[in-house]
């Protein structure tokens, strides 16, 4: 699971901040910790564009927006395309306007993350304030791990941005900090930095927004850069590196581990860098988007460098850090660690005003029922729970008469495990309706502009829509209609609703319930302008049994009649439990299943001791039928059973 990869990352740091031995941390931060207080890169490049054409109208040469998602010639790359429209968009403002042009661009992309009013007549007196700035949760909790272990964490933070967030996030944890940002021909080393042990410099190996020093990746390319590669190599030789939020596109850290360091078998000697890659997406799209660092990534796995997929900024630096969490981030951690649940952008301090809770409609089903014992949990700790079934393109007889069965089943669910309030169930259709035809159409029009917007690429937004499935070695196009297209958009319309009724604001935050299929489609909502910050629960993954077998139609997992549901439950459990892998995960699947029941108060204490996690073959049909009992006392209750 993507989380594992999450927790090895956390317990390896932890161990190199808390060992006897005198080895360094070195961290080098790109732009994804910045964001959303800084647009990311396909977002800037259209503002680049945008600002070209507004200030220079007569001189600019600005392309088409749409161009951000032209056709490539091969799917993979995404990243390094972004990367190439991005250096063009900028090299088009200095171009029209020097780099005095530039510098004020990127001020004014800078000043996005004020959250007072800012000028950029005040802009060098800004940067030396720790007020007024919006930072995310990672950077916030950066700040605090550099506090806590200051001695074990390099001095010089190095950062490829040229925002000046990472220095206001030290600065607001009570550090003394300077900057320093390469010169403009983007290969003199640094030079002067403080030796005071109680002072941070954040060095920008990319620039900064001032003229003398401004960001300029067109002069970057992808061109050796020796001198600040050699003073590189020297901070990094026998350190520990840990990247998070870069995507390697310059080569530096690559050509520095190869030709500086001798990691690449050339016999260099000195002791060897580790180097600790945190990568955003999952290890099937990473190799998709940005290829050249995947291939790295193949080519130096046995030479000390190790990816970590799936890792969030806004996860990983919390969770290094001592501080008092919520009773919502202590239960989120407890599904996590016991149950096997996932998790994305959960904080330690995340006490959310929402539970968002969608499904296509369909038959009630086990997997639903897991569902379920979480949102009754967290409705335990009083936090509104709201379930939205999605029933478009379904007739009305048929929409209805599914409702009433999912609705019956949830509240029974809720009743099993004594929940003190049911959650709230709407249906998107009913949803619609409230608009007036004109109202609808710009609603979700609005919505599905948004979705399919220049800044996202199409391939990211085909998986999110789950139109194409990705794996390592090949993309799948799955043969559904083409109004699948739309779903995202009419559970996003639901999301919208359910904010706009419990007044939730940017301050706050919602937590959605649901599928980690359904991350790609949060990632894009949390791309778009002014939304709504969202953090993800996700139920555990069942796999089928059966190669090629739909769940979703496993009768034996249907909410049907307790005496035939119960006695068909049995015979799949002793079945898979027989058939070897993944068999035997289905009934791991299910025991965690009954265990999380009796968590939310479904089955008396203890009811579920006596089921053997392993399952030897000679307790199988004893083991199964209680594990059945467990399962179906809370799963077909109906208020009349015992």
């Amino acid at each position: 699971m993507p989380d594992e990869s999450l927790r090895s990352l956390t317990a390896l740091l932890k161990a190199l901040l808390t060992a006897k031995d005198d080895r360094r941390l070195v961290v080098l931060l790109g732009a994804g910790v910045a964001v959303p207080m800084v647009n990311e890169v396909a977002q800037l490049t259209l503002d680049a564009r945008t600002y070209a054409d507004r200030r220079f109208p007569d001189r600019s040469t600005a392309v088409d927006p749409n161009e951000a998602n032209r056709p490539l010639q091969v799917l993979r790359g995404d990243q390094q395309a972004r990367i190439v429209d991005y250096v063009e968009a900028l090299d088009l403002i200095r171009r029209v306007a020097n780099s005095s042009g530039v510098s004020a661009f990127l001020q004014e992309a800078v000043l996005r993350a004020r959250s007072a009013p800012g000028k950029r007549e005040a802009f060098n007196r800004l940067l030396q304030s720790k007020d007024g700035w919006e930072l995310n949760d990672g950077l916030r909790a950066f700040g605090e791990l550099l506090q806590q272990h200051r001695d074990k964490i390099s001095r010089i933070v190095l950062t490829t941005n040229f925002d000046p967030l990472i220095e206001v996030a030290l600065r607001q944890a009570g550090l003394d900090v300077d900057t320093y940002a390469v010169a403009a021909n983007h290969d003199e080393p640094p030079a002067g930095l403080a030796t005071d042990p109680d002072r941070w410099t954040v060095v920008h190996l990319h620039g900064d927004t001032r003229t003398s020093t401004v960001h300029d990746p067109n002069a970057i390319g992808g061109r050796p850069r020796p001198r600040l590669e050699e003073w590189l190599a020297g901070q990094l030789r026998g350190a520990h590196l840990l990247v998070v939020g870069y995507s390697g596109w310059d080569g530096m850290v690559q050509r520095v581990l190869r030709d500086r360091l001798g990691q690449a078998g050339t016999g260099h000697g000195g002791p060897v860098t580790e180097v600790s890659w945190a990568v955003y997406e999952d290890a099937v799209k990473h190799a998709y988007v940005d290829p050249k660092l995947a291939d790295f990534f193949t080519d130096f796995r046995v030479r000390g460098v190790s990816a970590f997929y799936r890792v969030d900024h806004n996860q990983l630096f919390p969770a290094l850090v001592e501080r008092p969490t919520t009773p919502f981030f202590d239960l989120a951690r407890r599904l996590n660690s016991t149950y096997r649940f996932g998790w994305s952008g959960v904080s330690a301090d995340l006490a959310p005003a929402l539970i968002f809770w969608p499904h296509r409609l369909r038959a009630p089903h086990l997997i639903h029922g897991v569902h379920a014992l979480a949102a009754v949990l967290f409705s335990k700790l009083g936090v509104p729970v709201e379930l939205h079934l999605d029933d478009t393109e379904m007739t009305p007889a048929y929409a209805n008469r599914k409702a009433a069965e999912f609705e019956a089943a949830v509240n029974n669910w809720f009743a099993a495990c004594g929940a003190p309030e049911r959650p709230v169930i709407r249906r998107v259709t009913e949803l619609l309706k409230e608009f007036t035809d004109e109202q609808r159409g710009q609603r979700l029009w609005q919505i599905t502009t948004e979705l399919f917007s220049a800044t996202n690429s199409a391939f990211e937004t085909l998986v999110a829509t789950k139109v194409v499935t990705a794996e390592l070695d090949s993309v799948t196009v799955n043969p559904i209609p083409a109004h699948r297209l739309l779903r995202p958009v009419f559970t996003w319309a639901a999301l919208e609703d359910s904010i706009g009724r419990h007044q939730v604001t940017r301050q706050d935050a919602v937590v959605t319930l649901g599928g980690i299929d359904e991350q790609p489609m949060w990632d894009l909502w949390q791309a778009r302008p002014d939304a709504v910050p969202v953090a993800s629960v996700f139920v555990p993954r069942l796999e089928s049994p059966t190669e090629g077998a739909n769940l979703w139609k496993y009768q034996e997992l249907q909410h049907r009649d307790i005496e035939y549901g119960r006695m068909d439950l049995e015979r799949l459990l002793v079945r898979s439990a027989r058939s070897g892998e993944p068999g035997r995960a289905l009934v791991r699947w299910m025991i965690n299943a009954a265990r999380l029941a009796e968590e939310a108060g479904a089955l008396r204490a203890g009811r579920t001791a006596a089921i053997a996690m392993e399952l030897p073959d000679d307790t199988i049909e004893s083991d199964c039928a209680t594990l059945a009992d467990a399962i179906a006392e809370w799963f077909y209750y109906d208020g009349n059973l015992g």
